[in-house]
């Protein structure tokens, strides 16, 4: 069977273990911008066909306001030119949400005849997010009408997408994982008597980038012996240099993550959101948890749903002090890092995901 995956300029590294799998039974091919947003290692086994995008003027880093007129111009940048003529002999088209014009591309190329189903991956967790532009709620309905099925990552996503008018009866809700082979603790961890905070964010507003730093401080000043580690890029980051205990990363490889995970003692997350985004998933949280790391993380968006049992999600008024309290005492750190494995290895193993996405899409 011919998979076609239709990601535009918005592949994420997380998505590649999914689709590897898949490429010893069929042929998969990656549908991508010119100039992808984030830098993704993709195997030999996957094909990849690069067309244009008006996405690809952002050169690789999202410009907002170029953005806003983009969407203005197109109903949505997320066009790729060519796209329903290269579908042509596919079997299935895998694309992602509702409101991205490749998704309308690929529903066009089905009804043409070039492909027999379109799957969507769902992870929009705001009801009739987005709707300000024009044609883009008529290009929602029109997806939603026409998707043949839809993966829902979270069950806020399913409700969302039901309210919007979907048929409940083509919705699959999965979870999708980490590499457990890749994303595991060190053993032993090793003994310390400092403790090592760390982020792994985008470092936007949406984030809580300057409330975690604020946190932070306030606990840097009661405990001499911590630190924090913040991993990511963007205009944020001019708020973390010259912090003291403050490390800055823009961008590693995942073993070097892996690596990063383990020499750390507590995981923290504040994704305040906005009032067109909250957090719809968070994988870093998986990884972290895979690794065995406490979590901190605060109650928004999906954050309650993903990390369940596996850690602490709090509101804003709870997150410091709920920090503090695993900064103070290990064995409580230990006994959350305990439960944050656990459930990881039962929840979120990649290849469980993957064998679940391959059978919806060769059914």
């Amino acid at each position: 069977m011919k998979i076609g995956v239709v990601r535009g300029d918005f592949i994420s590294s997380w998505e590649i273990p999914i689709f590897k799998p898949w490429t010893k039974k069929n042929e998969v091919t990656l549908f991508l911008g010119q100039i992808p947003i984030y830098k993704v290692e993709i195997p030999k086994t996957i094909r990849v066909k690069n067309l244009f995008s008006p996405v690809d003027l952002n050169f690789g880093k999202v410009n907002r306001y170029l953005m806003a007129v983009l969407n203005r111009i197109f109903i949505d940048a997320h066009v790729l030119f060519g796209l329903v003529w290269k579908l042509r002999g596919f079997d299935v088209a895998y694309t992602a949400e509702t409101f991205y014009f490749f998704t309308f591309q690929c529903i066009l190329a089905r009804k043409l005849g070039f492909i027999k189903k379109v799957a969507m991956h769902v992870g929009e967790n705001i009801a009739f997010n987005n709707e300000g532009i024009w044609g883009r709620k008529l290009l929602k309905k029109f997806a939603i009408k026409n998707t043949d099925v839809f993966i829902c990552i979270t069950k806020q996503a399913k409700g969302v997408l039901i309210l919007e008018g979907a048929d409940p009866k083509k919705i699959v809700r999965a979870n999708p994982g980490v590499d457990l082979t890749l994303f595991k603790p060190e053993i032993p961890k090793r003994v310390r008597d400092d403790i090592k905070l760390l982020v792994v964010s985008r470092l936007i507003p949406e984030k809580g980038i300057a409330e975690i730093i604020n946190a932070f401080k306030n606990l840097k000043a009661i405990y001499k012996n911590i630190s924090l580690t913040v991993v990511g890029t963007g205009p944020e980051s001019s708020k973390l240099i010259g912090q003291e205990g403050v490390t800055l990363f823009d961008r590693l490889s995942q073993k070097e993550l892996v690596n990063l995970y383990n020499k750390s003692d507590i995981f923290v997350h504040y994704p305040k959101g906005s009032k067109t985004w909250i957090e719809q998933y968070g994988f870093v949280l998986i990884e972290a948890m895979a690794c065995g790391l406490p979590i901190v993380a605060l109650d928004k968006g999906s954050i309650k749903e993903v990390v369940g049992e596996g850690g602490i999600v709090v509101n804003e008024s709870m997150f410091e002090k709920s920090l503090e309290k695993l900064v103070k005492d290990p064995k409580l750190r230990d006994f959350y890092a305990g439960k944050a494995l656990n459930y990881a290895k039962k929840k979120y193993n990649v290849l469980d995901y993957s064998a679940r996405l391959e059978a919806v899409m060769t059914n």
